[in-house]
């Protein structure tokens, strides 16, 4: 590599060349690569590692060098349509063809080594944003160019903020627009090129200092959140700081594009080696993630790895190392092998089935929609009927809480379900079927989910954990209850336990949720709860978000059409239609949205909480759910236990879903279990 440095007066006159910024673009892509590693390394690194002191520098910067790659893409689109007189001519084509190529061909091997650990999605690849944020900025161009011409320019600045009022909508994190305000800068830079190269010649080091301030002093305000909420919390909500940060960070972006830009005034590049990685750098963006992934400690979402490599510094050789020739390869298929079989007659074909394939797409929405809304009304009445012979209704600060009370016994097991099941009192009426023999049941549906009403107060656990208190207070004559908690209702059965230990003579949980579990999958120890509570309510948003489309398009059927086989040979099986209409009137409701809101800080207030000594308790943990973990739950429901002689974590071979579905096996263990124990 040579690298030569202009002295004072004389300017890189080509600062802004292919080679040049090529060069630049194939540095940022391997520290982008070193970004994402950091990322993926830094919760298991000690602070004082020397590993975390090499990483850690890398973990902020992943927007400002995205932002650059968008600047690029700007100018050099301008700078080709002021030179080209047809260059829109088959625009859209040629420059998103390679894009959704490379695209594609590296989503498909994402997609084939994650069905090993995780459920198919796309895009399959959890950092493909930008391939979606750069299509949009060339659509954006090629519209405005091509149609607004006098007023291009500001209706491309006015695309990316409608870009970005999209991602707000849509709920996604500040990455997917904070760096494409730097494609329209690109294009602004572009147009007036030799107008602003000759006055930045005039005070270079003025500018250089000034945009070397800006990009230091606005990144270091943006890059941390708890930093700026200490600055800023005094008069903000962490809420309102968190928008100030992504405007900071879109400031930030600029500024360093702008800073970038002025160095390659003064400093040259020349190197085989970055004119080569400068050729893929797409491909090397888009492939490095699948190693990434691959050999880190959790592969995306799960606990259990690929291939850990435990090193991080072997870890980023062996990222780099396979980046390389996978993106070549990549490379070679779109430049080479791809236009080969792409023919005109293939893509007169594709064009065809693309065509279909909407067609087909906007034929079954509507046949979907207009389904699942006729079925909801034509169900109204069996709901209503179902409701007045099997649901109770108690009165509780005001408001009516449906439950579904059944069998008779000496002792009463408190069911609770999982926050996400939208109508607990149908879901789980099997096992309460079944656990009647023995015990009497109370089956609530907490206010806003299911048959009880909707509620302006905060779904948090000590609520809920109050109003099902004064709730069995009513049905159950005072009398001390068994908790059972099946998922992320283990949050509130610890709270309830915390709270009213006295009220309370069992617990068992099934899958159930605990903070020690909740704190090893989301890597959050560091985090403050001001941080958790955002990311948490932001999640249950998203999850809103879904179930309002899902409703909306009628593709709620899908899911619900899936579950209610798991009751199709049991005791609902004669009300399936009643249950799929409360399913798809409840799913994804706002109580729901609201209890994931409070989800993980509730679990943070029970560090530290354990077990009485006294109380019997079972934790049975499918093996389904141990499969794939590390560590696995079963062992450290284990090490929950405060007293083996009336204590006990057990394996169930199976899955989460036997609680709809084989509930017998769950009544089996609970029985055999609580008899000697009571």
């Amino acid at each position: 590599m040579s690298a030569k440095i202009y002295k004072k007066g004389v300017f890189n006159e080509n600062y802004m060349g292919i080679r040049q910024t090529k060069a630049v673009l194939a540095v940022f892509a391997v520290i982008i690569i070193l970004h994402h590693i950091s990322l993926k390394t830094f919760a298991q690194l000690d602070s004082a590692n020397i590993a975390n002191f090499v990483f850690n520098p890398f973990r902020g910067v992943g927007y400002l060098l995205v932002a650059y790659f968008f600047f690029c893409s700007g100018f050099g689109l301008y700078k080709s349509f002021s030179k080209k007189e047809d260059y829109l001519k088959g625009f859209l084509k040629k420059h998103l063809t390679p894009i959704c190529v490379s695209f594609l061909v590296s989503d498909a091997l994402f997609q084939f080594v994650r069905i090993k650990r995780e459920a198919i999605a796309f895009p399959a690849n959890t950092y493909s944003w930008f391939i979606f944020a750069i299509i949009a900025m060339y659509i954006s161009f090629f519209v405005c160019f091509k149609f607004l011409k006098k007023f291009a320019v500001p209706a491309l600045v006015a695309c990316a903020i409608l870009w970005c009022a999209i991602c707000k909508v849509l709920i996604f994190d500040s990455y997917w627009y904070n760096a494409v305000f730097a494609f329209p800068f690109g294009v602004i830079f572009a147009k007036h090129f030799d107008t602003i190269t000759e006055q930045i010649k005039k005070r270079y080091l003025a500018y250089l200092i000034a945009a070397l301030t800006a990009s230091i002093s606005l990144h270091f305000l943006a890059v941390n959140d708890v930093r700026l909420f200490g600055l800023l919390g005094s008069v903000m909500s962490f809420s309102a700081v968190k928008e100030a940060q992504a405007v900071l960070q879109v400031l930030s972006a600029l500024a360093f594009s702008a800073l970038i830009t002025l160095l390659s005034m003064k400093l040259e590049i020349e190197s085989k080696a970055f004119d080569f990685l400068g050729g893929m750098t797409l491909e090397i963006y888009l492939i490095h993630v699948f190693f990434v992934e691959i050999f880190s400690k959790k592969f995306i979402n799960s606990y259990q790895p690929l291939y850990y490599v435990e090193n991080p510094f072997l870890y980023t050789l062996i990222v780099i190392g396979l980046t390389i020739p996978a993106a070549w390869a990549v490379n070679l298929f779109r430049t080479k092998l791809f236009p080969k079989i792409f023919t005109a007659w293939a893509e007169s074909v594709f064009k065809k089935l693309v065509i279909a394939a909407a067609i087909i797409f906007a034929l079954t929405t509507a046949y979907f929609s207009i389904s699942s809304h006729s079925f909801l009304a034509e169900t109204k009445e069996k709901v209503e009927k179902y409701k007045n012979q099997f649901i109770t209704f108690t009165e509780i600060n005001g408001k009516n809480m449906a439950t579904y009370v059944t069998g008779s016994g000496d002792h009463t097991i408190l069911l609770l379900s999982d926050s996400t099941d939208p109508c607990p009192a149908m879901l789980l009426r099997p096992l309460a079927d079944k656990l009647a023999d023995n015990f009497k049941v109370i089956l609530p549906d907490l206010f806003g989910y299911g048959f009880s009403d909707k509620t302006g107060s905060p779904r948090s656990a000590e609520n809920i954990a109050a109003e099902l208190h004064e709730l069995v207070s009513k049905l159950n004559d005072g009398k001390p209850v068994i908790l059972f908690s099946f998922g992320t209702s283990g949050i509130c059965a610890e709270t309830y336990l915390k709270n009213y230990r006295n009220q309370v003579e069992g617990l068992v949980g099934f899958d159930m949720a605990t903070w020690e579990i909740l704190k090893e999958h989301f890597d959050m120890p560091s985090f403050t709860d001001e941080q958790i509570y955002y990311e948490s309510k932001r999640f249950g948003k998203r999850t809103r978000l879904r179930g309002l489309y899902l409703n909306a398009s009628g593709y709620i059927q899908v899911d619900v059409n899936t579950i209610i086989e798991a009751f199709r040979a049991g005791v609902m099986g004669s009300h399936l239609d009643e249950l799929s209409a409360m399913y798809m009137s409840s799913y994804a409701n706002k109580a729901s949205t609201d209890a994931q809101a409070h989800f993980l800080i509730d679990g943070r207030k029970l560090s530290g909480f354990s077990l009485p000594e006294d109380l019997p308790v079972l934790f049975i943990s499918s093996s389904r759910s141990n499969k794939n973990a590390n560590p696995k739950p079963l062992d450290m429901y284990k090490e929950l236990l405060t007293n083996q002689s009336c204590q006990k974590a057990d394996l169930m071979d199976g899955e989460v879903y036997y609680i709809y579905y084989r509930p017998d096996i769950i009544e089996r263990r609970i029985v055999d279990f609580m008899s000697g124990k009571l």
